[in-house]
This record gives C-alpha cells, structure tokens and sequence, in this order.
C-alpha cells in the first residue's frame, strides 16, 4: 500500500479544485451539540488579541484527513477518514453565507461560498463535498447558495446535518456571539461592522485549521484503512463496519451498485412511518433472531464468521435483511392496513400494545414469527398463540411491575431461532410450550401484580400512565364484549368521583370509566346520582357492569374505589391477561 501524507490547511485542502466524496460504505453523519460545542469553543478559544488590540488567527491542528485518490492526476478523492469534520465545516461556511447574506456583504458571501460550491476550470460549478447518502437534502438544503426550504429532513442523517445548520445559526446570532466573544476576550464590540469582522475571522480561523493530509491510490486500499482504523470498533457502530465489509466484497458490475441500492432500500422501509426506526437496533434484533445471540460489540466479528465473504452470500444476505426490515416495520410500527384478514385484525392492537409497555425485546421473536408464517411454516393459530402470549406477559411483567429478569433476551433469541429451525407443526407446538412455561414462570405472582396494578394513577395534572389506563379499559371492554365487533375509538376517560374532589385516590383505575367523549363532555361535573342517569346512555359494556354493581348506590365513597381497584386487578391478572 502507498500513502502520500502532506500537513494542509483547510484553506489549502478546499481549494485543491478536487471534489471530495464520502462514499457508501462510510457511516452516516452523527454530530450533536456536544460535538459541535466543542468545535465552535475550539474556532473562538484559539483567536488571539494582538498588540494593537484586535483577534487574529492562530495555529491549530484538527486531526488527519484520509483520502482515496491520486494526488497527480485525480479530481475525485473519496474520504475514508475525516468526514465527520469536513461536513461540519462545510454547514459551518453555510450558516456563515447566510449571515454574509443577509448583511448585503456580496464579497464575502462569494468569497466564503467557493469553499462549498466552486468552479472548475471549465468554469462549472461543482460542490466541494458530494455526499452520497443523504442526497438532495444536503446539497439542496445546505451547500446551494439559494437554499430550497421546501427539503424536510427524512432520515437521522439529515435531522443531524439540520441540527448542525440550526446550533450555528443560534451560536452565530449577533448578540448572543458579541456577549460571548466581548466576555471572553474582555472586549466592547457592538457595532455591525464589528460583528461581520469577527465573523470574518472566525471564518479564516478554520479555513487555518491544520490537517495531515493523507492519500492511498486504490480504494480496496481506502476499504481497508477504513476497517484497521475502526478495528476495535472504537468511534464506529458495528453495523457501519458490517455495511463496510458488504459492500467492499460485492464488486459485481452487472448489478449496478446492489449493494448501495439495497441498503438504502433496506433504510427507506425503516424510515417510512411516522416513528423512525433505528437501523442499529433493527440489525441487531433480526442478528439474535437469527444467527446467534451476540452481544453489540461482537456483530462485526460474528458477521464475519458466520457469514461466507462472497458476491453470493452477500447478496443473499442483503435480500434476506430487507424482508426482515419490512417484518420490523410492521412488529415496531403496526398499522391495520397491514392485516386485511379477519382473523387476524386485532394483531395491531396487541402490538401497539407492546410500545405502550416501551418493550422491544419481544420483536427477536416476531421476526422469526413472522418469516414462518410467510412461508407456511407456522399456522396461524400458533402465530397468534404466540403474539398473545407475548403481549399477556409483557403487560404483567413490564408495563403494570417492571420487572427484570437477566437472561430474557437470550432466552428470545435461543426461541427466535428455534422457531426458524422449525420443520412442521409438532416442532411449532413444542416451542409454544417452552415459552408458555417460561413465562408462567417467570410472570409476577398476584400479589406483586395487585400491589402495582393498585398505583396506576390519571389525573388531568398526573397523564403518565393515561395511554396504558386506556389501553387497560379497551381490553376490559373487548372482554365484557366477548366478540371483537365493537371497538371503542372515541375513548376518554371518566373520573367517577370529580377530580375537583380534594381526594389523591381519584386517580386510581378503579374510578375510572371509559366513555365517548361527547357523553363524557355532556355528563359534565356533577353528584354521582346525576353521574349515574348520563351512564345509562352508554354503549360500553364495562359501563354497563358498573352500572350492574353500583347502579343502587346514592354515593361513590373512597372504599368503593378502592375495593373495584382490586377487584379489576384480580380479573386482569387471572382471565383477561392470563397466560
């Protein structure tokens, strides 16, 4: 391997007439505020006061840059290391024409803009930085002098890059900069003119950043620089070295850019509903569910072994990660339109139901679930035997006790997996069996489950536990029901005793009722015999059972909430939630 190193400027390295790429197999654009804090305190801290009185630039080295390219011949340069920095930079310069803008100062905004945008010497335009994966945000939203408002961040990538445009848009606002800038240096600047000077110089400041600029010729070269670089996996996530790996194997032409084209596919599922998906997690679930419970640390190393290095099996892999990602989508963010059979519509209550209990380990077993039922494997009464053993447990074992037991996501994974190894129905039947017996033992006993069922508590002021109240009262109804026709969409919650009572247990489950909102709304605050006659209008079956207890009492006391408080714990814990 040949390496060229040379100490640059940033001035020196955009001004090159190069275009720097950052290719698919680096990792996403991940800078926050700490990072961005640290670079801005770094571009001020080092200014200096000289003798008369006035900051000036001094010397400062911002790390290596490492480049793929030949320094003698190419113009397109792809960054194995560094591009983190020449992003931020690059926003850096952009929030800074923006104010150069909006200043009227034509000078500095072209003279600033070239670092971005230049020309070359065909006198066409071309952007320094061409980033490949977050297009045309970046270039749209960011690089182009006339910014195109109309590009909404899609992915994390892009939320960060807005963020990082956002921080130094706030940082570099006139008065909160001049405060700073006057305080730290013990100066009195105020004026405009002022404020574009030091703007000015901060500019040139980082354009006098130091860098060891290096260059490899090949980019097999650039692949492997960018894995020994990352070899412990420090300042890397695995599933960035993973991706690094897949894509320096696959090289088959005729495909076009496969690998590139999956991935992002792959990513576009995960980010198509309202709640993005981490591509990370999603990763590392479909690993345990599949291949073996491995720890975060250890994906890339386990990747590589279990996962033959060849254009074939990387492909299969890859077809293989994008059917799981759309299994993900539909496990992590449920949608009715997703189950159009009858027999299967309630799916996207209990899985909803499990991102109200903020459960995610459950989805190793999903996604296992879900590729046996694709291919027939599993019939759709254990399919749903299994969805409803999941969603029973993890209603007793989080949501209502918080409970912890260490080895449970091995468990799902050594589960997911033998669900995958699955021949026929018997092989379906006995794993049914282990996981039923696993949660019977490993389920809260009653008394836990009462002792915490008997703290969820709503009140307009307390609205913590309101989504899994509702949730609650929507299988107490379904229940009472005992047919799944009628679904109560307009649910809201009804305080028997008022809340305007000066009494904390009117909060408790066992004083609430779910009504229709306009029902609730027409009840309003009034005495409970009042409260009782607006009941009876109600079409919900819980409501009627209420009314079946307590429809001959002339008063609601405290001891009456407490006691159907209990009462609704013991028939959750042993009929409705039963495993």
């Amino acid at each position: 391997m040949q390496l060229s190193a040379y100490t640059r400027s940033i001035k020196d390295i955009l001004s090159l007439k190069r275009e720097y790429i950052i290719p698919r197999f680096q990792r996403e654009y991940s800078w926050g505020q700490d990072e961005l804090t640290v670079l801005l305190n770094d571009i001020i801290d080092n200014l200096k006061l000289n003798s008369e009185g006035f900051l000036e630039t001094t010397d400062y080295f911002i790390g290596s840059l490492v480049l793929a390219g030949e320094d003698d011949k190419d113009t397109k340069f792809n960054i194995v290391d560094g591009q983190q920095r020449l992003t931020t930079i690059t926003i850096f310069f952009s929030v800074l024409v923006e104010i150069f803008n909006s200043y009227r100062k034509t000078n500095l905004v072209e003279a600033t803009q070239r670092y971005i945008e230049a020309l070359n010497d065909d006198n066409e335009a071309y952007l320094v930085l061409v980033n490949e994966n977050p297009k045309p945000f970046f270039q749209f939203r960011i690089q182009q002098l006339e910014k195109d408002d109309s590009y909404e961040p899609r992915t994390e990538e892009e939320l960060s890059m807005m963020n990082a445009f956002i921080f130094f848009k706030s940082k570099l606002e006139k008065d909160i900069l001049l405060k700073y800038v006057n305080k730290h240096y013990s100066l009195n600047l105020d004026s405009d003119d002022q404020y574009i000077d030091l703007l000015k110089i901060m500019r040139n400041q980082v354009l006098g950043f130091k860098s060891i600029y290096i260059t490899v010729k090949k980019i097999d070269d650039a692949y492997l620089i960018f894995e020994t670089l990352n070899a412990k996996g420090k300042d890397l996530e695995a599933i960035d070295l993973i991706k690094n790996q897949i894509f320096k194997v696959i090289k088959d032409e005729s495909t076009g850019d496969l690998p590139k084209e999956r991935w992002k596919e792959i990513r576009d599922i995960l980010l198509s509903r309202e709640e993005k998906l981490s591509f990370k997690q999603f990763y590392r679930y479909y690993w345990i569910s599949k291949y073996s419970f491995t720890r975060e640390a250890q994906l890339f190393e386990d990747f590589k072994k279990k996962i033959p290095a060849s254009n074939e099996s990387y492909k299969d892999f890859l077809k293989d990660l994008k059917l799981g990602a759309q299994d993900y989508l539909k496990i992590s963010c449920p949608n009715s339109s997703d189950w159009t059979e009858m027999e299967l519509k309630n799916i996207p209550d209990s899985l909803a139901a499990m991102n109200i209990f903020s459960v995610t380990q459950h989805r190793t077993i999903l996604l296992s679930l879900f590729e046996g039922k694709r291919k027939g494997i599993i019939k759709q009464k254990y399919f749903l035997e299994i969805i409803k053993l999941l969603e029973n447990f993890h209603f007793k074992f989080n949501a209502i006790t918080s409970s912890r037991v260490s080895n449970i996501e091995s468990k799902y994974s050594t589960f997911a997996r033998k669900i995958r190894e699955a021949k026929d129905s018997n092989d379906i039947i006995k794993i049914v069996e282990e996981i039923k017996m696993f949660f019977e033992a490993n389920q809260p006993n009653y008394s836990t489950f009462k002792q915490n069922f008997m703290k969820l508590y709503y009140t307009k002021n307390n609205t913590s536990d309101k989504k899994l109240i509702q949730y609650i009262l929507r299988k107490f109804e379904k229940y009472y029901q005992g047919t799944n026709e009628l679904k109560p969409s307009n649910l809201s919650l009804e305080h028997i005793m008022s809340e305007s009572t000066n009494e904390y247990r009117i909060g408790l489950i066992g004083n609430i009722l779910p009504l229709d909102k306009e029902l609730n709304s027409e009840i309003g605050d009034v005495g409970f015999i009042d409260k009782l006659e607006g009941y009876r209008k109600s079409n919900y079956r819980t409501v009627e059972k209420f009314i079946e207890q307590y429809g001959d009492n002339e008063v609601w006391s405290i001891e009456d909430i407490e006691a159907r408080t209990m009462a609704l714990s013991a028939l959750a814990y042993n009929d409705i939630w039963k495993i």
